[in-house]
């Protein structure tokens, strides 16, 4: 190649290059660019909610049948009776009313605490889903939701605004409206889990976090089925899983010894532990497995650790250890050698009393447990 063409080669190759790189400068830039809008954006929008929120609203008296523009003003102070009102519109039209088009959750905060929507019961008003139902039966817990919008919105904006509120002692209270808006998380965004969905959808009446088969804990609980209502005890060597209760903790070797599951003096690697926990309460106070009716006294021990254990209609050892179940009730009794009448074995024991414990296998005294199902899907209906 000759030199003169060599140059020419060479002064291609490097304005090539220069376009390439400032073709992906410009490329990159005009995305900030446009992440940078839409923070501005998304920033806009809780502004605006904090604006419309602090007026009185059109009509001046307004309700969830005749809003035409909402606000939570009552003269100078937030109106607990508008509060309760807006609490209660549909999240979509919600979004309308304000003009908005992000998503968005306010709650009010009174001396460093978040306070509870009167009327509602609900501690934050805003994104549909885990709001629809009271926190009494199970609504989603705002510190969840909140950590999980935190970790997946690209941009997030916060406002805060300096508000007097109803207050039944000093007429009206000093606290803050806080605000917050975010773009679309993926898999949050128009969520339609059948947890969410507002169906019935395993037919035992009970919709959404009413239902005992949704996790609060998982937003994208997709499975509204109830889990098994036996209380699935079993033998563990190590942690109990998650959606287990630890019952007692059991020596290793033979002739096992036991231990309070609360107890730090000794560390033992088995355990009991049944499930599903939001079906149980386990308690290992006296008091309460004395004077609480709802709960059963399911064994005693002579020692909170190193124990040996004793039936719970035996006298003479002192530390108990009681459960009730959370929406029925616990039916338990000590059999030999097979657990009947639709109870499961929760431990196996050597004797009535002064007796070494054991998994099931183990022995042919038997403490067995069950809980009633019917009464369970009752009271939740109730």
């Amino acid at each position: 190649m000759k030199k003169g063409q060599a140059s020419i080669t060479g002064f291609i190759i490097t304005i090539v290059l220069i376009i390439t790189v400032v073709s992906l400068f410009y490329t990159q830039f005009s995305l900030l660019l446009v992440k940078d809008s839409e923070y501005v954006d998304i920033r806009g929008d809780s502004e605006h909610v904090a604006s419309v929120l602090v007026s009185e609203g059109f009509p001046k008296e307004w309700n969830t049948e005749n809003v035409k523009k909402v606000g939570l003003l009552d003269g100078e102070k937030i109106s607990l009776a508008k509060l309760t009102e807006f609490s209660s519109i549909n999240y979509s039209t919600s979004k309308k009313l304000l003009g908005i088009r992000y998503d968005y959750m306010l709650f009010i905060e009174k001396d460093g605490k978040k306070q509870i929507v009167p009327g509602a019961n609900k501690d934050f008003i805003g994104w549909n889903g885990y709001i629809e139902t009271d926190r009494g039966n199970g609504g989603y817990p705002f510190e969840s939701f909140f950590r999980i919008i935190n970790q997946n919105a690209e941009h997030i904006a916060k406002n805060e605004k300096f508000i007097y509120i109803e207050d039944a002692v000093i007429d009206k209270a000093y606290a803050k409206l806080i605000i917050f808006t975010w773009d679309p998380v993926p898999g949050l965004d128009g969520m339609n889990t059948q947890c969410v969905d507002g169906i019935d959808n395993d037919g035992d009446l009970l919709i959404d976090w009413d239902d005992p088969g949704c996790d609060k804990d998982n937003p994208f609980d997709d499975d509204e089925s109830n889990p098994p209502f036996d209380l699935g005890c079993r033998y563990v060597s190590g942690a109990c899983d998650a959606n287990e209760t630890p019952i007692i903790n059991i020596s290793v070797g033979v002739s096992q010894h036991a231990a309070l599951a609360n107890s730090s003096a000794v560390v033992y690697p088995n355990k009991i532990c049944c499930g599903w926990n939001r079906y149980i309460n386990v308690s290992m106070n006296n008091d309460v497995c004395d004077n609480d009716p709802e709960y059963t006294t399911l064994v005693k021990l002579d020692n909170t650790e190193n124990a040996h254990i004793q039936r719970s209609d035996e006298s003479g050892y002192e530390n108990k250890i009681c459960m009730k179940g959370e929406w029925s009730s616990l039916d338990c009794a000590y059999e030999d050698p097979v657990c009947t009448d639709g109870r499961t074995c929760v431990f196996s024991m050597s004797a009535d009393t002064n007796a070494h414990i054991g998994k099931c296998s183990d022995y042919n005294r038997k403490l067995c447990c069950r809980l009633d199902e019917t009464d369970v899907l009752a009271e939740l209906r109730s």
